[in-house]
């Protein structure tokens, strides 16, 4: 499932990405080859080279970064320090034959206000999924389980 993402501005993003195949069953790469997320600022193609903009923010995931059939990968805060507004991000497989497949479609990369400058303490709401510090890497996502984590 493609999901469009939210980052704050100059804050770490932790993604994750698992592949399937056709049939839905786990994909796995292979030694040599990669996975690259990238975000671009636009998608439409550059009318004075008639290709693609360039990628503003790129990660390259290998086979030794999988744990657990999943592909995890990291922006510092350095990477997130971006104008304020909707970017586009996909993924796609660079194999080792150097055959390459875009397998997520376009999808929105939303840079907003970090919480601390908007947040409201009458906001029911949490806004962001902050990692335990846990190998399973499980997220605190709602208010009520948050809660429930400071008791």
């Amino acid at each position: 499932m493609y999901e469009n993402l939210k980052v704050y501005r100059g804050t770490t993003f932790n993604g994750c990405i698992k592949l399937k195949d056709l049939f839905g069953e786990d994909f796995l790469i292979s030694k040599g080859d990669k996975i690259i997320f990238g975000v671009k600022e636009n998608i439409k193609l550059n009318p004075e080279t008639n290709d693609e903009f360039d990628d503003i923010l790129t990660k390259t995931i290998t086979i030794d970064d999988e744990i657990m059939g999943e592909y995890p990968f990291k922006f510092s805060p350095k990477d997130t320090k971006l104008a304020l507004k909707t970017y586009y991000y996909y993924v796609a497989i660079q194999f080792a034959d150097g055959d390459y497949y875009q397998v997520a479609p376009y999808s929105s990369f939303e840079v907003k206000m970090p919480i601390g400058l908007s947040y409201s303490p009458n906001d029911n709401k949490i806004v962001g999924c902050v990692p335990r510090k846990s190998r399973n890497h499980d997220c605190i996502c709602n208010k009520e389980e948050a809660d429930n984590e400071k008791k």
